[in-house]
This record gives C-alpha cells, structure tokens and sequence, in this order.
C-alpha cells in the first residue's frame, strides 16, 4: 500500500486525468451537435448558417486536439517525484523492518518452545525404555514374551530437530 501523500498526489493526477477526458468527451458530443446542424443548414440552404456551425465545429475540434495534448502531457507524465518518492519509501521501509523484526522474534520464540518441546520428548522417551529393560527382562525370565516398546513418534523428526536447533543457534 502506498503512502497517504503518494496516493493523494496519485488520485489528483489521476482526477485531472479524468476530468480532461469527461471535457473531450462533452466536445466531441458538441461537435457531432454542430455537424448535424451544419447538415440541417445545408439542407435548409442557409450558407449563414453553415459557415457558423463549420466554425462552431471547428473551434470544437481544435479544443479537442488542444485537450488530447495536454492529456497525452499530462498521462506521459508522472505525479511523484524522486525525492518524495525516496522519503515515502524509506518511512514504508521502517515501519515494516519493525514489524517483521518483530514478527520474527516470535518466530525464533516459537521454533525455541518448539526444540524445548523435542527435547523434553527425547528425554522422557529415553526414560521410558530404561525404564521398560527391567519389564522385558522379568518377562523373559518368567517365560512371557517381551513387552513390545512403543514406537518414537518423533523419530521421522530428526532432520527437523536438526534444522530447528541449527536455526535457533544460529540466531542467538
């Protein structure tokens, strides 16, 4: 989105644009006004007044030619000049680095619970089939099969775990 002092000057440029454009089209209805009045004066047999409506005709279309030069000047043109194109850009700049340096802050937060999360997984999984030893031990001795251990669920996760712990570092 466009600064408030760039998009004024836009919709300005682009207001006189329109408004030449609306005047090129009221000439254009005028003239075919004074064309058919030059026609009903040619049949009326009235030379008065088809050299008036010619000239009125053509005073029109030379308003016409006049206008379409000056929209061709002004639509060649643009409204924003450098330097406040530079100062507008350079505030929009600004604003955003706050607001992604931000944004990502929470990012690196996040990625940092979400290693934490991992970890302590690792642990109580590592927990867990030292704990389970002793089971499938005692199972075996009393002539039971072993208790089957339960599948990491983060084991698919490796690389993941990897990434997140290479991208918090990295950060720090």
């Amino acid at each position: 989105m466009l600064s408030k002092a760039i998009q004024e000057m836009l919709d300005e440029w682009a207001s006189t644009l329109d408004e030449i454009r609306k005047k090129i089209d009221d000439l254009n209805g005028q003239k075919r006004e004074a064309a058919a009045d030059v026609q009903t004066a040619i049949k009326g047999k009235k030379a008065d007044e088809v050299i008036s409506a010619r000239q009125i005709e053509s005073r029109l279309d030379e308003e016409i030619q006049a206008l379409r030069l000056i929209e061709a000047e002004i639509a060649g043109s643009y409204p924003v000049d450098h330097g406040t194109f530079l100062v507008e850009y350079q505030a929009f700049q600004k604003q955003y680095e706050s607001i992604l340096d931000q944004k990502y802050t929470g990012v690196l937060v996040a990625l940092t619970e979400l290693e934490g999360a991992y970890t302590v997984y690792d642990h109580v999984y590592a927990q867990y089939t030292a704990k389970l030893k002793p089971w499938q031990e005692l199972a075996t001795k009393i002539g039971l099969s072993q208790p089957s251990v339960f599948a990491d669920r983060t084991i698919q996760h490796r690389k993941f775990k990897r990434d997140i712990g290479e991208l918090t570092r990295r950060q720090v």
